[in-house]
C-alpha cells in the first residue's frame, strides 16, 4: 500500500529461487538487479524457468522489494 497513491516504478530481486531461474527477456538475472515496472515489468519481460525435469505445478520462492515513482525507496 502506498499511502500518497504514487505508481510502482522499481522492482529489486532480493533472493532468487533455489531450483529454476528468473530471466529478463530470456537472460538469468541475480540477486539485487532492479528492474523498471514500464519496460520490463509490464511488458511482460521477466519470466520464471523452471529446471529441466522438473514436473511440479509449484514454483519455487523468491523476494523482491518495489520502490514507488515518488519516494524510489525500496519496501519488501
Amino acid at each position: 500500500s502506498d499511502p500518497e497513491g504514487d505508481a510502482a516504478a522499481t522492482l529489486k530481486i532480493t533472493s532468487l529461487p533455489a531450483s529454476g531461474e528468473i530471466r529478463n527477456n530470456g537472460v538469468a538475472i541475480s540477486v539485487n538487479d532492479e528492474f523498471d515496472f514500464v519496460t520490463v515489468i509490464d511488458a511482460g519481460l521477466l519470466t520464471y524457468h523452471p529446471d529441466a525435469g522438473n514436473t511440479s505445478a509449484h514454483a519455487p520462492d523468491f523476494t523482491f522489494e518495489i520502490a514507488d515513482a515518488g519516494s524510489g525507496t525500496f519496501v519488501p
